[in-house]
């Protein structure tokens, strides 16, 4: 900059002077010594004001590094080292508020964290250094630490033995193989996966005979299917079904019921009822909103054409972005999202203690059923749900039947539920305010993403699961109606909709670009308990009730109301319609209502008397 500068002034001064000296030679060589005086002041003048800048930026240069010098720098990250997992760590930086991570010179990724994931990184060689990046104006940013040399090889895809099977009862067992991630069991052709060394029979409850082999798998390779094993159901002597339990209404969402028999197999579910069916779940939803009714309340919907003639170019997205944004929030791409769910029953399992008094703290393991093929496949196991210690304890089994969406309680519920589910997320959101123009009900489902990322950013990729490793690169930020957040929300979801959880870990921005998915995550989300919390299709529906281990729930009424509470309970806990978000919430609530169909006179609709869950 100070030399383009320097020479910016010299052509200056150098067109100043040819150009005098052009003029002098076409003039009247009459023309009196004054005038070439008076033209060479004007060159003296700038030479004057060219060494005054030159000397002015000196100096200036001069004063900030001499401050940059007086700059400490923050200490070089030291200790990099990479467990057999494939993260990159190191020791934390004092006044560091970030960290940059490179390959040679190639910037890798940034993390707030003194770690990063380096599963995603194709073969070859790598030479890993890092950067702290400083958070305090009185430091600047460190050196790069020292090299940390990295190699994946095609060698790295190691074999896997073939297993050897026993079968114990109505147990079938193997010894475990190394390097393997998961099993695949194969009962007359019928496929189930395990991630245990072991598998139960006693899901299996029509009589006959039955060929058992496994075959063992990791992410890149798989072993031979290993020698197998018959195992006979019959009513003379053979053994009986057993294990699993069952609910006490079906497949009742998100009510707990106990399997007495220790269960090392897929749960088991009991089969759904044609009311539950993909085709059914489509028609509630048609039933209780016409197409023309959802147009109406949503005209600003994200992607629509007057969505698109509202939204400025280059505020969030450029004219050929605007144009080109398909319609997220269409109503066909709502019944394609509850027809896609409702094939899925998602299940979730806690070992418990004697007295089934607490369902916390006892390892889960996930489970989903389909109802087209009639499998349950565990998809998530924690290390202790089948450890020596646990395996003989009653679990605690909830199934979460997501065609029964809209199809609980009474007829006035299901109107209460579809009013509450959509007034929820145009709130989440809304791109009005109170004097908006049309009018601010009419601002729902305007945006589909968290609007600070849209131009970059990395956000929720802490790697906290194991089990849904964040990928270099990509951004776990909210996404959807219901803002799908974190790795591991994706990587969980991603299991339950597709069977696979990466997929969604490598492709998140998925979520953003196909309007059915990300209501499909919405739905899920609504759908689904986190314990302690109960589901906002619980409250909805009146199928909630307090755990007898936790009496400070008896402080929750169920409704509108309580899925506040669910939804966003830490900041919106205890307020009444005076609070700007509750009075918008409200407001959708009771407007969709009209339209739905729904009586939600006497619910209780803000949250006084009610705090976050805890």
């Amino acid at each position: 900059m100070l030399i383009t500068k320097l020479y910016l002034l010299y052509k200056i001064i150098l067109f100043h002077k040819n150009y005098n000296k052009g003029q002098t030679m076409n003039r009247n060589q009459s023309r009196n010594h004054n005038s070439k005086s008076n033209s060479n002041k004007i060159i003296i003048l700038l030479a004057v004001i060219f060494l005054a800048v030159l000397a002015t930026i000196l100096i200036s240069n001069f004063t900030k590094n001499n401050n940059d010098n007086k700059k400490q720098s923050l200490q070089t990250p030291t200790n990099l080292s990479i467990d057999s997992n494939g993260l990159l760590s190191w020791d934390k930086v004092e006044h560091a508020k970030s960290y940059i991570v490179n390959d040679n010179t190639t910037e890798l990724n940034s993390t707030n964290d003194n770690h990063y994931s380096l599963i995603g990184l194709g073969i070859g060689q790598y030479r890993l250094k890092v950067k702290a990046i400083s958070a305090d104006t009185d430091y600047s940013d460190s050196n790069w630490s020292a090299i940390c040399e990295y190699e994946i090889k095609d060698e790295n895809v190691l074999p896997l033995g073939t297993p050897n099977i026993v079968l114990n009862g109505s147990v079938v067992s193997w010894n475990a193989v190394a390097n393997a991630t998961h099993y695949t069991v194969s009962i007359n052709s019928d496929i189930y996966d395990t991630m245990q060394p072991s598998y139960s029979l006693n899901s299996i409850t029509q009589f006959g005979t039955y060929t058992i082999r496994v075959k063992a798998k990791s992410e890149d390779n798989e072993s031979s299917w290993s020698n197998s094993v018959e195992y006979v159901l019959n009513d003379s002597g053979g053994e009986k079904p057993g294990g699993g339990g069952s609910s006490p209404d079906g497949n009742d969402n998100g009510i707990f019921f106990i399997n007495e028999t220790p269960n090392e197999g897929p749960a088991t579910i009991k089969e759904p009822g044609e009311d539950t069916s993909p085709e059914a779940a489509k028609n509630r939803f048609s039933q209780y909103l016409s197409k023309a009714d959802f147009e109406y309340l949503f005209p600003l919907r994200f992607g629509c054409p007057l969505w698109k003639q509202t939204e400025s170019p280059g505020m969030r997205y450029s004219a050929e972005q605007i144009a080109a944004m398909p319609d997220y929030y269409s109503y066909e791409n709502f019944l394609k999202a509850m027809e896609n769910l409702a094939n899925l029953i998602y299940i979730v399992e806690y070992r418990t203690d004697a007295n089934q008094s607490t369902v916390a703290g006892y390892a889960p393991r996930h489970s989903v059923y389909n109802k087209n093929t009639k499998k349950t496949t565990i998809i998530t196991t924690e290390p202790d749900f089948n450890a020596e210690w646990n395996i003989n304890k009653p679990s605690l089994q909830m199934n979460i039947d997501f065609g029964a969406f809209l199809n609980k309680g009474t007829e006035n519920d299901k109107r209460r539920e579809l009013a509450g589910f959509l007034a929820n997320i145009s709130h989440e959101t809304s791109g009005g305010w109170p004097t908006a123009v049309p009018d601010e009900i009419f601002w729902g489902l305007y945006f589909n993403e968290e609007v600070a990322f849209l131009n970059g950013g990395i956000f929720g990729n802490g790697g906290s699961n194991p089990n849904f490793p964040p990928q270099p690169g990509k951004s776990y930020h909210g996404r959807g109606p219901i803002q799908l957040t974190h790795d591991y929300n994706y990587g969980l979801f991603s299991t339950i909709y597709f069977g696979d959880g990466m997929e969604l870990l490598k492709n998140p921005e998925r979520v953003s670009q196909e309007g059915d998915l990300g209501i499909a995550s919405a739905i899920w989300f609504w759908m689904t308990p986190q314990w302690p919390k109960a589901s906002c299709h619980q409250v909805m529906t009146n199928q909630w009730t307090p755990h007898p281990s936790r009496p400070q729930d008896s402080q929750y009424t169920q409704g509108f109301g309580l899925s506040i509470i669910i939804i966003n309970g830490g900041l919106e806990g205890n307020l009444t319609e005076d609070d700007g978000r509750i009075r918008r919430r409200v407001l959708h609530y009771r407007t969709t209502a009209e339209f739905t169909k729904a009586d939600i006179v006497g619910e209780k609709l803000d949250t006084l008397g009610m705090t976050g869950w805890a």
